[in-house]
């Protein structure tokens, strides 16, 4: 059972690995400052999209983090047959859903 979850969170963050690596290579900051706002838009949407299906394949794994992004996306929760499938319309305005811990605040958990 462990192993399964350990697959699949591996499988998870392979996606996210490669989704960051897409919008790295695609620089939309760049076509933004060169005025290529549409390719901006549309790498943006794209890398939104792929968010929101990491969001759906944590959600099992952490269900009240993915309810926070379903809402910051503003769409109800979806499930795995919306993989893929490009149902954002409008999103929130960005609030931090998790901040980083400081070493301090967890040095006398790992001992």
């Amino acid at each position: 059972m462990i192993e399964n979850i350990q697959k699949a969170l591996k499988n998870i963050m392979s996606i996210a690995d490669e989704a960051n690596s897409y919008i790295s290579s695609m620089e939309p900051w760049n076509k933004a400052k060169d005025g290529d706002i549409d390719s901006c838009i549309e790498i943006c949407s794209e890398a939104l999209n792929l968010f929101k299906d990491l969001t759906i394949l944590l959600n099992p794994y952490i269900p009240n983090v993915a309810e926070d992004l379903f809402d910051l996306l503003n769409i109800e929760q979806t499930h795995y047959d919306q993989l893929g499938k490009d149902c954002l319309k409008e999103i929130k305005p960005f609030k931090p859903i998790i901040t980083r811990l400081e070493k301090s605040e967890f040095e006398g958990i790992l001992d």
